[in-house]
């Protein structure tokens, strides 16, 4: 897993996941102890926000992954939920969780990548100019306000200091465990459903 990425002229990346599942950006956020429904974009202005910033960071990181490795690069988006009580469907092919939720969409998740494609996809991950050099048809990164991001995602600041590089090395289990161990600074109460439904 990577985290904070610097991407372009002053983007950031909040959070790759790259392992047999597939590439996943992943955004964590603060939410209100309310259902929420991805259908028909039924949320508080902060949250539409992060869809948006969900749905630029997932072309991004395809585009220039693609560019990078020769191939196309499917990437998935998740927003994790902070919060929620509840999340429903999918919005413009960014799939929302609730922390709860985490453990269960990763562990569950159909393997995409064998071992080769996963070594090739995490090593061009890791190199700056991967995500420094600019695609012609990646978005722009003036195109997205990230000001106005970094005021919705302030739960990120906290959450991608615990953030580890593990899938690629331990699996699948370990990463959603890591990325648990995360959320678990904004909601504690949440670090024990997760461990529990991996059998960690």
């Amino acid at each position: 897993m990577l985290h904070s990425i610097p991407v372009g002229r002053g983007g950031m990346l909040d959070h790759l996941l790259i392992g047999p599942a597939g590439v996943f950006t992943v955004v964590a956020q603060a939410a209100a102890r309310r259902p929420m429904s991805a259908e028909g974009f039924a949320f508080a202005a902060a949250e539409i926000t992060v869809v948006r910033a969900a749905i630029a960071e997932r072309l991004d990181a395809a585009s220039r992954l693609s560019v990078a490795l020769g191939t196309e690069v499917d990437v998935q988006s998740l927003v994790v939920a902070v919060g929620a009580r509840r999340v429903s469907s999918h919005a413009e092919g960014v799939k929302f969780v609730t922390p709860s939720e985490l453990g269960r969409v990763l562990a569950r998740a159909p393997r995409r990548l064998d071992a080769q494609t996963l070594r090739l996809l995490t090593a061009v991950a890791e190199q700056p100019r991967t995500w420094q050099e600019h695609p012609d048809d990646a978005p722009a990164p003036e195109d997205v306000d990230v000001e106005e991001r970094f005021r919705s995602l302030e739960l990120d600041v906290r959450v991608a200091r615990r953030l580890r590089a593990v899938w690629s090395t331990v699996g699948i289990a370990a990463a959603a465990a890591a990325l648990t161990s995360a959320l678990a600074i904004a909601a504690p109460d949440t670090l024990a459903r997760i461990a529990a439904a991996l059998g960690l």
